[in-house]
């Protein structure tokens, strides 16, 4: 079935309303550059290739995942270990669950995520952080309730890698 996919639990009409809401952004912000980062050459990856521009960008797995969160201002995700790995990187987050999966849930509640339940908040999301309006999400909060209170040594970033 068309709305089967592994890498989302997504179906066909809501990811095509993802991807329109993220073409539409870039259009809309001649200097802004998107990366979507998909698994597999499933029918979610085949569905993102075709909103593809040199502005809406389709990455996959043989990419190195650090590196591209790295890379961008916003990480954008709707359930995926991302979501705490950009957290943990110090990066600006937010959670696009049009279909009120439960996965996750938690950062939002604890709003340690930007968080996007509908269409309107996707869009108004997106429109803050382009105008730099977004509140500073609280890093050492989410270190203390989901990175073993924060008692890790941190890694140093090899060279050339900065976030």
């Amino acid at each position: 079935p068309k709305d089967d996919f592994y890498t989302s639990a997504f179906n066909e009409k809501v990811s095509k309303k993802f991807f329109e809401i993220l073409k539409e952004f870039v259009v809309k912000h001649k200097d802004v550059k998107i990366t979507v980062r998909t698994r597999l050459n499933d029918e979610y990856s085949k569905l993102a290739n075709k909103y593809c521009s040199k502005r809406f960008i389709i990455s996959n797995s043989n990419e190195n995942l650090i590196n591209q969160v790295c890379a961008h201002d916003l990480i954008i995700s709707v359930f995926s270990n991302v979501l705490h790995e950009a957290l943990l990187l110090e990066k600006k987050v937010l959670q696009v669950n049009l279909l009120e999966i439960e996965n996750y849930r938690n950062l939002a509640e604890e709003k340690l995520v930007y968080y996007a339940n509908t269409e309107v908040k996707f869009k108004e999301y997106l429109e803050k952080w382009y105008l730099n309006e977004l509140n500073e999400l609280n890093y050492s909060k989410h270190l203390e309730n989901y990175a073993n209170n924060g008692l890790f040594e941190k890694l140093t970033l090899g060279k050339g890698l900065k976030c």
